[in-house]
């Protein structure tokens, strides 16, 4: 694995009348990695050129409003090929114009923005996909006491399929997966609406939030049965679209048969947390953080979503003394049995992880010694988002140790 990586930015403040500043930000990646079998053959190497940024007007106040205009431009290069291909090399550019404004009324704050954005992609063989995108989003936060909140954010959005989603097509080893592009997908289009309750003051601070997404033509990999005998499909890597060839599950070197879909979709969810400041003076501070989110995907058929992230929940204590930092994390990930064809379901689990850091200064230079021990219960952890969780659990107890540098 290799990357190297150039950043600029820049800002020029009042450069006219109307503006209080113009703000610029790009960035140069070459990003390349191997997955590498047991006989040492690369089966892969995935090739990431991308060169992007933006440039953005923040302008004056305009009749109560605060916001700015800009444009944003991406081009990207990329190909996963070797003994195997999964993505040809292909390449992704997009152009859009963006705006952002907020204007305040008393305990009222409003805002809107909308978005314009073009992509145009291209593969080696000679595919090619163009998509036209708008959004737009309205929202309004209401201070009804101080330190307390309410808001109501609506957005609709677009999305345009990725290279991979559109040009894969072969084994990809990671995953253990074998999979299928569609160059004639449509854009994505979803539209949703975000609750939000917030306390900020006092040493309680809590916050609440409930969502719901609908989005047409929503992208994802889903399980083939292209034979029909009511088991996912398994297939070797040279696999070439003949259903004869389709092997039974566990059959060793398969990969699992998946291919890029478009459903419409609905996603429902929340997210709770509370912070409390348990202690905070000369003997250093002490902050405990407890939290929970669940999420719930479901087809038009009123049928599960894949490799959807089950309830959750957890507590984190962080205590400061400095130049010392210390953290203990619990989280607690429940079963997941809400389960799409052809999936399995998942066990929960617990765990606990340990983190200790100390802080050197010299100068300009920041050292950091660390250390922590992960999944200290050693617990057998498979996260359900994973499409090989059934072969490869998280790794049990272990521990880490580090110095990181800043200058």
């Amino acid at each position: 694995m290799g990357t190297t990586r150039y950043d600029f930015e820049a800002l020029l403040s009042e450069p006219f009348s109307f503006a209080r500043h113009i703000r610029t930000h790009w960035t140069y990646t070459d990003y390349g990695h191997s997955e590498v079998e047991m006989d040492g053959i690369a089966s892969l190497n995935f090739l990431n050129e991308e060169v992007g940024g933006r440039v953005e007007i923040a302008h004056h106040p305009l009749g109560g409003w605060r916001g700015a205009v800009g444009m944003q431009y991406s081009y990207r290069d990329f190909s996963a090929v070797g003994s195997d291909e999964l993505v040809p090399p292909s390449e992704v550019e997009s152009m859009s114009a963006f705006l952002l404004e907020k204007r305040n009324l008393g305990p009222w704050q409003l805002e809107f923005s909308a978005r314009y954005e073009h992509q145009d992609a291209s593969s080696v063989d000679g595919e090619e996909s163009s998509h036209d995108m708008f959004g737009f989003s309205g929202g309004v936060n209401w201070r009804y006491l101080d330190g307390y909140e309410l808001g109501l954010l609506v957005t609709h959005g677009q999305r345009a399929p990725s290279l991979e989603e559109l040009y894969s097509g072969g084994s990809h080893l990671a995953t253990n997966t074998f999979e299928y592009g569609d160059s004639e997908l449509n854009k994505e289009k979803s539209t949703n609406i975000d609750l939000y309750w917030h306390k900020t003051a006092g040493r309680l601070t809590l916050a609440a939030n409930l969502f719901y997404n609908h989005i047409d033509d929503f992208i994802f990999l889903k399980e083939q049965d292209l034979n029909e005998d009511g088991n996912a499909d398994w297939v070797y890597s040279d696999f070439d679209g003949d259903a004869a060839d389709i092997q039974p599950p566990g059959v060793t070197d398969t990969r699992l048969l998946v291919a890029q879909t478009q459903e419409r979709a609905e996603f429902l969810g929340f997210e709770l947390e509370g912070r409390a400041q348990l202690l905070q003076g000369a003997s250093g501070s002490l902050e405990l953080r407890l939290w929970t989110d669940y999420v719930e995907g479901k087809r038009r058929d009123n049928t599960h979503l894949p490799r959807i992230t089950p309830w959750r929940y957890g507590a984190n204590a962080t205590y400061l003394l400095a130049p010392w930092r210390a953290s203990l994390n619990y989280t607690r990930v429940n079963k997941q049995n809400d389960i799409a064809l052809f999936e399995t379901s998942t066990a929960g689990y617990d765990n606990l992880a340990l983190h200790l850091s100390y802080r050197l200064s010299q100068g300009d230079n920041r050292i950091t010694l660390f250390a922590g021990i992960s999944n200290l219960l050693n617990e057998e952890i498979r996260r359900h988002t994973s499409f090989v969780k059934d072969m490869a659990p998280l790794p049990g107890r272990s521990g880490f140790a580090g110095v990181r540098l800043a200058f």
